[in-house]
């Protein structure tokens, strides 16, 4: 177990050194989580955050979402709530309107997992609440603004189709 708690510590230490390729090969091994229950949560957090960083977005979603199925994660919160900041991460640098949405919604419904975690710190649960209807409002103001320009190209469209029939009239 020792061997194994220390690799722990070492695929930490090099996440913290922004060594996150070295990090990942010494925290994925599923033995390490096997043998050392205690550190599961840990490595399974900073491989998380090491894909996140290097923009791997579906092997980050994986380890989070394995860090906050862990039955000794009292605070899964942080791992919906790093995951939906990390979503929408990504729908802010989307150009894709379509995936942007999808990010977008996946966004929205992680930090509703987050803060359905009973037992949420009341500063950290506000917080969420904070970014989580921050984020909402801008969801919405995007999606009505491009109702809106569709609407106005539509009705430019119309203009145009209705200008060309007066003139053939």
């Amino acid at each position: 177990v020792k061997a194994l708690r220390t690799m722990s510590l070492m695929g930490t230490l090099n996440y913290s050194l922004g060594h996150y390729e070295k990090a990942i090969d010494l925290l994925r091994d599923p033995q390490l989580r096997v043998a050392d229950p205690t550190a599961a949560l840990p490595a399974l957090r900073t491989l998380a955050r090491c894909y996140a960083k290097l923009g791997h977005l579906e092997a980050a979603r994986s380890h989070y979402l394995q860090a906050a199925s862990v039955s000794e994660n009292y605070a899964s919160d942080i791992d919906y709530d790093e995951l939906a900041t990390l979503y929408r991460d990504h729908a802010l640098a989307e150009e894709d309107v379509d995936k942007r949405r999808a990010l977008q919604e996946e966004g929205l419904r992680c930090w509703d997992l987050a803060i359905a975690v009973p037992g949420i710190p009341p500063v950290r649960g506000t917080d969420m609440r904070r970014r989580l209807e921050t984020f909402r409002i801008q969801v919405n103001q995007e999606r009505f603004e491009a109702a809106s320009g569709d609407a106005a190209d539509t009705g430019a469209k119309d203009t145009t189709l209705g200008s060309d029939k007066a003139l053939d009239g």
